[in-house]
Formats: structure tokens, sequence, C-alpha cells
């Protein structure tokens, strides 16, 4: 079977699973009302005026536990049972909201970030189904009702085995209709990436247009409505969230569901009257500012790479706060690398491409849009280290060798220009060679790791003076917070024999001074993966002991650079520790951990509170985290 065949299969099962459940729920409820409501007392208490009857239906999903797709085998015997037309129009198009378990849904996914929505929502779904029903319902054709099944004075067991057997046999008559939707909705979703829907349209009156695009062509049901636009109210503007909630009630499974109940000419006029008259309803109420405007509680965002089982690997971004997963991009080929912009609006990702090559590129975070920022022929452009100004980018350049597909041992650092996507050597000289640079905090300085020379090499960019670092391992390391200082690890052997292991220092750069801080050669640590406090006085690492306090793996430690005391933030001898990171109000730290007695393992992403020492687990089957700073800003109007 093909990737792709695969792949439709999957969508086809998902929206079956999603869809069938509500539908099966509406069609004994609508069992029920066959067998137990009589068509006289409701032609007797229903209003017969369109406008009276109209209202009436716009509100009647308050009285029925249903929602969504469920709405509609539940209108669709109402009709039979006489129910008006316009009545049964106005319930159809705001039964999927103005029902307590849609209310319910949005109102929980919605209240913390964009409250005012679940109002505007109801009341749009409320309006356009009285409007619509009232014009549309008097001129409109009814398909012939089947007979009715109420029986007055039937006993009630013999009642309700008949209400559930109606109500199966309402939903085997619907399934044909579902199927036929979820086909539909499985092909949309096979053929277009969602983010390609998100950014379908540019500027913030294009950002509502692709999102109601999204809605109507990805199917989904009234809970993963709610919840998507939760996660999109963090980047998308209030207008374009309320057009995701407005236009998904009327979605693409809805349409085919629809012809199942209402004449086609009927049916496909109503949703139009529909979208026309919601367009200009939700660019009056929704406003152009993000829907989530107050400040993050409690966390920004944290991206990662995965899945870690998967060749084909992308980039996912996660809200510790709610939990939340979004996938940022979906490309064919795989992920190697990304480094977030200083200010979070975009990220800069390394593509591994199909003839070996690999090349930088750089992602909108709010409207997920890409563009490429090298064209590396012959050669793997990787290592993205954006300078603290944002303009450009450094990274490793990697070229093959003329006479070989391997990449040639020597690499050389280019900085692009974000803007221009012009790429130029850091160094005049092209015999320099360098890789994995790092810009500190302040633009003054740029580390590189020369394998030749032995090192790390630390330019003053201000000065030209050069200082070199000894150092093994091949990192950079990480400059602190004022970028005057740099810890880096190097090789030291005494604790275990004649085998090698890492140690921290810290170099002053002014001071032109490097100590260990992790004590003298034969301290039984080795220490990694340092990251500094935003406040520099700090260091979460990875540690692990080689005496008595031995663990198979490393733990996270956090260490005083001041002092070079050391205390556990968390120790589980059954897994081991890296990539830590501090976010930048310095109370929480991602981290990555790994079973180590679990042959299936995979990584996971977990987050630590350094005041509470909680931890929570963020993401399994995913590596490399790193916090997205600040709150991400929509583009200018268009």
């Amino acid at each position: 079977m093909s990737e792709a065949s695969a792949e439709f299969g999957q969508h086809l099962l998902t929206s079956l699973a999603i869809t069938a459940p509500w539908l099966l729920l509406g069609a004994l409820v609508a069992g029920v009302l066959a067998v137990f409501l009589d068509p006289a007392d409701a032609a007797r208490r229903f209003p017969r005026r369109p406008w009276l009857a109209a209202s009436s239906g716009a509100l009647l999903g308050l009285l029925l536990p249903v929602g969504q797709y469920a709405v509609i085998p539940v209108a669709r015997r109402l009709l039979s049972k006489g129910l008006p037309l316009a009545a049964a129009l106005a319930l159809l198009l705001s039964g999927t909201v103005v029902t307590p378990v849609a209310l319910a849904a949005s109102y929980s996914a919605l209240h913390d970030r964009a409250a005012p929505l679940v109002f505007y929502h109801a009341l749009i779904a409320a309006m356009i189904g009285a409007v619509i029903g009232a014009a549309v319902g008097p001129s409109a054709r009814e398909r012939q009702s089947a007979q009715d099944a109420f029986v007055s004075g039937e006993p009630a067991l013999r009642a309700w085995r008949r209400a559930l057997m109606l109500g199966l046999r309402d939903f085997l008559t619907l399934l044909p209709w579902l199927v036929t939707g979820s086909l539909l909705a499985a092909g949309v979703r096979t053929a277009i990436a969602p983010h390609d829907l998100e950014t379908l349209v540019r500027g913030r009156a294009g950002e509502a247009l692709s999102l109601a695009a999204r809605a109507y062509l990805m199917p989904g049901d009234t809970l993963r409505d709610a919840a998507l636009a939760r996660d999109l109210a963090v980047s998308f503007t209030q207008r374009a969230v309320l057009a995701l909630l407005v236009f998904g009630s009327t979605d693409l499974m809805s349409t085919a569901l629809w012809l199942s109940t209402l004449r086609r000419r009927v049916a496909l006029l109503t949703l139009a009257l529909a979208w026309v008259i919601a367009a200009p309803v939700v660019f009056f109420l929704g406003e152009g500012h993000p829907a989530h405007t107050s400040e993050r509680a409690s966390l920004p965002g944290v991206v990662f790479l995965g899945p870690a089982d998967t060749y084909t690997r992308n980039l996912y971004l996660a809200q510790p706060d709610t939990g939340a997963i979004i996938s940022l991009l979906s490309q064919p080929t795989s992920i190697e690398d990304f480094a977030p912009a200083p200010d979070g609006t975009q990220i800069a990702f390394t593509q591994n491409n199909g003839d070996g090559t690999a090349d930088l590129w750089l992602l909108d975070v709010r409207t997920r849009t890409t563009r490429r920022l090298t064209h590396c022929v012959r050669a793997r452009c990787t290592a993205p280290a954006w300078h603290p100004d944002g303009t450009q980018i450094a990274y490793q350049r990697q070229d093959f060798s003329a006479n070989s597909q391997a990449a040639a041992q020597t690499t050389r650092v280019w900085v692009v220009e974000v803007s221009t996507a012009q790429s130029r050597l850091l160094f005049d000289d092209p015999q320099q060679l360098g890789a994995d640079p790092l810009w500190s905090p302040d633009g003054r300085r740029i580390a590189i790791y020369d394998a030749a020379a032995g090192g790390i090499r630390v330019y003053d960019m201000q000065t030209g003076q050069e200082t070199l670092l000894f150092s093994e391992p091949g990192e950079t390391g990480a400059f602190a917070p004022d970028g005057t200082r740099l810890i880096y690890p190097f090789l030291v052997r005494g604790a275990l024999g004649m085998e090698f292991y890492t140690h921290l220092a810290l170099a002053d750069l002014t001071a032109d001074t490097q100590v260990s801080l992790s004590g003298e050669q034969d301290t039984p640590v080795e220490d990694a993966f340092a990251a500094w406090s935003p406040d520099g006085t700090h260091l979460a690492l990875a540690r692990r002991y080689l005496d008595e306090r031995f663990t198979p793996g490393k733990q996270v430690y956090l260490l005083d650079v001041a002092t070079g005391t050391a205390s556990p933030l968390v120790v589980d001898p059954a897994y081991t520790h890296a990539a830590p990171q501090w976010d930048p109000s310095g109370r929480w730290i991602a981290y990555q951990r790994f079973a180590l007695d679990d042959p299936a393992a995979q990584p996971e992403i977990w987050v630590l509170d350094t005041q509470t020492g909680e931890t929570r687990l963020l993401a399994e089957n995913m590596f490399f985290p790193a916090w997205l700073p600040g709150i991400v800003s929509p583009p200018p109007e268009q």
C-alpha cells in the first residue's frame, strides 16, 4: 500500500470515528421522538408563523441532548412529525451550537482565552437560523415524510424497544451519507495539509477566510472545533477564530448529511445563504487583535522535534499550560535541527533534501508559512544560530568533496541575511574553518568550534580579538546572558581509570580566565548540557556521579555558578536526562528524558517547576526541546 493510500485510510477512519457516535446519538434520540411524540401535540405546540417557527427552532437545541451531527437525524424525524420546515432549517443551522453540549465544550475550551467568542458564536448561529429558516422555509418544499410511528397507549417496554429499533434504522439510513462525507473529508485531508489552508490568504482579513476554508473542508465535531479554536487563539485574530467556529458548524460532512434530510436545492440554498450572512457578521463582531491578548499565565510554548521513532521528523509546538500539541510543519523530508528567533515569531530550521544535501528554511510561527534561506548545492547547511537582533543567522556549511557524495570533514561558518536570503562567509579568509556557531546574547561575540585548532574560537566582533578555549567534545557551549562568559565542556579522566568523561569549564572573556565548575580533574562527576538561568547565576545541567552516588544515566542538577554547589532537581535512576532549557521567566525548565531499561523506549519531553519541584509530561516520542519566547503578534493589516 502506498503512503498516500495509507494516509487516506487513516483520515477516513478518523472521520468515521468522529462523526458516527454523534450520528448514532442523534438517531437514538430521533427514535425516542418517533415513538413517544404525538404529532398532534407537536403541531399544536409549535407556532406556524414562519418567523415564530424559525425563532423557536433556533432555540430548540437547548432542550435536546445533542450537538454537531446529532441534530440532523433529530431534525429529520421532527419534520416527519409535522415540524414546520422553517423551524427545522433553524434547528439544523443553530442546533449544532445553541445546545448544552456545544456551549459547555466551547466555554470549557475558551473561557480563559477568548470567552466573548462563545457568546458571539451562539448569537450568530441563532440569528442565522432564525433569519434563513423564516426566509427559506415557507417557500421550500419538504421531502415526503414516512408514516408516523406514534402509537397511543402502547406498553412502555414495547415502546422503548421499538424506539431503539427505529433509531438504529435511522442510523443505517444515514450511513451511506456518512461514508460519502467521510470519503470527501479524507480526500481533502490527504491532499491538503491543515497549515496550508490556515495560510491560504495573507493579512488579517485573509486569515479569517483561511480559517473559514479550513473549518469547512476539514470537518471536526464540536469538541474538536473548540479545542482547535483554543490553540489557534494564541496566534490568530479574534475574527479569524470566530470564522473557524462559525463555518465549522456547517462543514463538508454536514453538507453531505443535510442532503439526506432536505431536498438538494433547499440544502444548498440554505448553506449558501448562511455563509453569505455569516461573513459580514463575523467581520463586524470579530476584532482584528489576537483572540488571546492576556499575558500568558504561566508558560510560553515549547518547540521540539518528532516523532523520534520515524525517519521523517517535523516541528511541533506544545502549550504546557494546556497540554495542547500543535504540528507546526508537515514536511516530506526530515527536519534535522532548528532555532527559534529571539522574539519567538519565527523558527529557522534545517531540512534534509532528497540528494543528501540540506538547507536552511524559515518558518513564520503564526501563519505557518515557510521560506527558503539557502540553496546549498553539493553541501549540507545546518546548525542555525540567530543574531540577537534577528536580522541574520549564522550556520555551518559542510561541502561535499569533488569525487564523493560523502561530506568532507572541513566545515565553514556562513551568515545569511534574513530579509534578503543572501549568504556570505563569516570570515573573509575562506580557509578559516569552523562549525556549530553561537552568538553571544549582546551580539558582540560569536563562538565557533574549530576542530583543527582543537577547541572553541571566540571572536570579539568589535575589537577583532580572538580567544581560543581548548575543548575536545566538539561543542561551542553556552554564553551567559551578559555575553561575557561561556560555559563549555572538556574531556578529563581519572575517576574512571583510563576512560574519558566530560567536565564543564567557565571562561570569563573579559578577564581572560578559565576555571572548572565540575571540580578537579579526578572529581567523580560527568557534566554535560549546561544551560544558563536567565539571571546568569545558575546552570541547569545533566550530571552523573561516578562514585557511590552513581546512576546509569545523567540526572538534572542546579549548579550555583558562584559557589559551585550542586543541588538535585530531577533524579530518577531509571532514566537518563538531557537538554535542560530555562524558560524566559527563570521558573520553568524543559528537559528530555529516556528510559534505560525499556528496549522500546523513546525520548520524552518534561517540564519542571523549580519553585514547587512539580514535573509534568509534555510530549512522548519527541526530543530536543526549546522554549518559544514571547507571545506571537499578528502580521500587519494587508
